[in-house]
């Protein structure tokens, strides 16, 4: 008996291979359906978090609940009862029918010094979260050294964000807390925990703690 060409059992395996491949799609199309709506909303998570990046408006495509996170921001003046403000952001959560876990997009940070929005997935959801900014400038104002902490933070006053509508950027909620230091020595700022700047403070600098809200509405 003559055997088969090499060519002609490359098609053969080829055939087979497509072929159990459209019997699993036949009895299992679920798993298809599964994954087509586990990509679908992956993309328009990563749409979102670009969008929010850009400061422009995108349409969520999937109902989706809005997380409030506490972000605890605190610095520390020499010899004094330290300067502790707690402040909430957003994050968009977008369930999907697919368990898992990883990072998406972007860096699994508390906070970091330039605009960043990660995406991961964390059990049956895709979390957008646009991490809190961090800031520090020292400027001089009336010949004393005035150092500027900025914490910039995404907020959505919403529970709930209904199927197809467009999140957009509204306005700026700004809020300040001034303090004096009465001592020289180091101050240091914490964000949840983790230390963000260190600098040196003589007696009467000032101390500007900014908080930004960059409020997002929806229609």
């Amino acid at each position: 008996m003559i055997g088969l060409r090499p060519i002609s059992k490359v098609v053969l395996s080829v055939g087979i291979i497509a072929l159990a491949s459209a019997l699993v799609l036949l009895f299992r199309p679920w798993e298809s359906s599964v994954w087509m709506e586990f990509n679908y909303v992956k993309k328009n998570a990563l749409e979102i978090a670009e969008a929010i990046e850009l400061n422009k408006g995108v349409r969520v495509k999937r109902s989706a609940l809005v997380n409030k996170t506490l972000v605890t921001i605190e610095v520390l003046l020499p010899n004094e009862e330290p300067l502790r403000v707690d402040v909430e952001y957003s994050k968009i959560t977008l369930k999907v029918p697919i368990s898992g876990s990883g990072v998406l997009r972007g860096k699994d940070v508390a906070f970091d010094f330039e605009k960043v929005v990660t995406v991961y997935h964390e059990g049956k959801s895709i979390v957008v979260d646009p991490k809190p900014v961090a800031n520090y400038t020292l400027k001089r104002e009336y010949d004393r050294n005035v150092h500027v902490i900025t914490l910039i933070l995404f907020k959505i006053p919403y529970d709930t964000i209904v199927e197809g509508s467009t999140i957009y950027p509204s306005k700026l909620d700004r809020h300040a807390y001034i303090r004096t230091y009465s001592y020289s020595g180091t101050s240091k700022v914490y964000i949840n925990g983790a230390e963000a700047f260190s600098f040196a403070v003589s007696s009467g600098d000032v101390l500007e703690l900014v908080v930004v809200l960059c409020i997002w509405d929806k229609r």
